[in-house]
């Protein structure tokens, strides 16, 4: 396994980590969530470094907004910003 493969690893079990500890048993589907949050760093990624952040939570907030529409604003705003902030560790890790 590379480097790259490797940190898209960690990526992913971190994402899922985190979702997990937001969710309560029982209450959303934690494999859909967690696709929906890695689709939103991916995204926010594959574009240009700027804003990969801001772009991250904007894309978090409207794919669980879309997926999950009972979530609740706090929960989906928690989970986006966590998007966030991965987004924006993987784009520092990327430039080491």
């Amino acid at each position: 396994m590379n480097a790259r493969t490797e940190h898209a690893a960690e990526l992913v079990d971190l994402v899922r980590t985190i979702v997990a500890e937001h969710l309560g048993p029982d209450t959303y589907d934690e494999h859909l969530v967690a696709l929906m949050c890695l689709d939103a760093v991916a995204f926010a990624r594959a574009y240009s470094s700027h804003h990969v952040g801001l772009r991250a939570r904007a894309a978090a907030s409207l794919l669980l907004h879309l997926a999950c529409p009972t979530m609740g604003p706090t929960l989906r705003h928690e989970l986006s910003v966590a998007c966030e902030l991965v987004a924006i560790g993987a784009a520092l890790q990327a430039l080491r």
